[in-house]
């Protein structure tokens, strides 16, 4: 009984030891730079690191919502909602001065994607 009871805590030990995630730097996810300090990491936000806790979508949606609110780089777009009226959105992500240039960079894309009006694929 005591060997059973012995096997079982060491296993469930062994278990919690691969189960808790190891605290990573921000940099192990992105690259070693200066980041503007105004704008709150994951885990500012959500109160753990990324990886240690699944992330709800209501949890995600307010973290790029306050990312949106903070930085002149980004703006959030609402295009539709779900069944369950969850909104699905995109983040644009650019320079302040490119927000602005959205409407002609698309513009411009567009006649590159099309073969017509590009004139790159001669055929």
């Amino acid at each position: 009984m005591i060997h059973r009871l012995s096997l079982l805590l060491i296993g469930s030990l062994c278990l919690v030891s691969v189960l808790v995630a190891q605290r990573q730097p921000l940099t192990y996810y992105l690259p070693d730079i200066t980041y503007d300090a105004s704008i709150p990491t994951p885990e500012d936000y959500l109160g753990w690191q990324i990886g240690e806790w699944h992330v709800s979508h209501d949890l995600q949606l307010g973290y790029i919502r306050l990312l949106a609110n903070l930085s002149p780089r980004m703006t959030l777009t609402e295009y539709a909602r779900t069944h369950e009226q969850r909104p699905l959105i995109y983040l644009t992500v650019t320079s302040p001065a490119n927000h602005n240039r959205l409407p002609e960079l698309k513009s411009k894309h567009l006649a590159l994607s099309d073969p017509d009006r590009s004139g790159r694929w001669a055929r």
